[in-house]
This record gives C-alpha cells, sequence and structure tokens, in this order.
C-alpha cells in the first residue's frame, strides 16, 4: 500500500487565514470591552441590593424589638399605677376575704393579668384574686425580698406562677404603714398577653421573636 494521501485544502488567491484569525480576537475583545462594563454594572448592582436588604431588615428587626420594650414598658408602668391605687385602700390588708373580692374585681378589669394578691410579711399569700386550692408562700422569692428591702416597686424574672401555675412575669409593690412595709401587693401578668401585639405586627416568614430576661 502507498504512503496516505493528505486531505485537500483549498487556497484562494489574495485569502490571509492568519489575518482573518487576528481580526476575529480583535472583534470577540471589542465585544468582550463593550459587554464587561454592563456585567460589572449588574453585578455591582446585586451586591448593593443585597447589601440595601440586610439593612432593612436590621432596622425593622430594631424597630421591633424596640416597639417589644415599649409595649413591656407600658404594660409594667401600668401594673405599678394599679398597685400603688390599692396599696392605700384599707380593706386591702384589713380583711382576707374583702382584699380577695376587690382583687377578683381588679383582675376582671385587666386582661392582661392572670392573678393579684397580697403576700403577708411571712411569705404567705393571704389574699388573691384566684382562689387558691392550697396555702402557698412566695417568701423565697427574689422579687417578694426586695420589694420588701427597698421598699419599691419590683418586676421579677419570668417565673412559673405556684398560684396560677403558669409562668407569668410577677410585679410587686410594698404597703407600707408608718414607715414600715406591712405587706406586699402582686399582679401576676399573662406572658401571651403581654406578647400579643407581635400579632399586629407584620413579621418576614421564619422570623422568631424571643423574650428574655436577664437569666
Amino acid at each position: 500500500a502507498g504512503n496516505p494521501v493528505p486531505p485537500a485544502r483549498w487556497f484562494f488567491p489574495g485569502f490571509d487565514t492568519a489575518r482573518l484569525n487576528s481580526l476575529r480576537w480583535r472583534l470577540l475583545l471589542l465585544v468582550g470591552l463593550a459587554i464587561a462594563p454592563m456585567v460589572a454594572m449588574t453585578v455591582a448592582a446585586g451586591i448593593q441590593e443585597r447589601e440595601n436588604a440586610l439593612v432593612n431588615a436590621r432596622q425593622n428587626l430594631q424597630r421591633l424589638a424596640n416597639l417589644a420594650a415599649a409595649n413591656e414598658a407600658q404594660s409594667l408602668e401600668g401594673a405599678h399605677q394599679i398597685l400603688r391605687d390599692l396599696s392605700s385602700i384599707p380593706d386591702v390588708t384589713a380583711d382576707p376575704a374583702k382584699c380577695s373580692e376587690l382583687m377578683a374585681e381588679i383582675l376582671d378589669r385587666n386582661t392582661i393579668y392572670v392573678n393579684f394578691g397580697l403576700i403577708a410579711m411571712d411569705g404567705n399569700v393571704s389574699c388573691s384574686a384566684v382562689p387558691l386550692a392550697a396555702p402557698v408562700n412566695l417568701g423565697d422569692r427574689l422579687h417578694f425580698k426586695r420589694a420588701v428591702a427597698e421598699k419599691r416597686f419590683i418586676a421579677s424574672r419570668y417565673v412559673f406562677g405556684r398560684v396560677i401555675q403558669k409562668h407569668t412575669i410577677n410585679l410587686t409593690y410594698p404597703v407600707i404603714k408608718r414607715g414600715q412595709v406591712i405587706g406586699v401587693l402582686l399582679a401576676a401578668m399573662d406572658l401571651a398577653e403581654l406578647d400579643k401585639f407581635v400579632g399586629d405586627v407584620k413579621l418576614p416568614a421564619g422570623t422568631l421573636l424571643w423574650t428574655l430576661d436577664d437569666q
């Protein structure tokens, strides 16, 4: 067998293949240079849009946190006023039956609370809007001790209420007579009621709001 015949090549007089290839690369380069700014601007716009979205999300979360704090502060101030007014009523400390009746009336008018009552100096709950199934002593609770020692309105950490058997914030205020604490008023605030305002706020899907104390 003879040597293989190389494939035929077509040649045209005056046609420069190298020059054609050079022109192609130049055209591709020009096209690349033309679209490069648009690509860069698109990428930059995407990055800026993402940064703006993150900034907006942080601002929205901060506003929500501020709203939650303001809502809680308003609720606490309301409890402070109620307990301060109750501390000036003689029946609160003079008659446990009348005290419990009065506390029940106050509870009916204030739906964010789950109980009102009076803690005697030995820690026993001497009157309560919610009837006691058994004697309850709160003498070991820090908010009771602080109200007695500091003679002022005290808000507890989140606690499990021994009277109502659910988690609450307990708010206490001393009843003072002739400069001495003779009892401590108690308002138990329902955590679920406290955070109901969140239902009026449009939160992004998947958002979680945690309410925490200092512990």
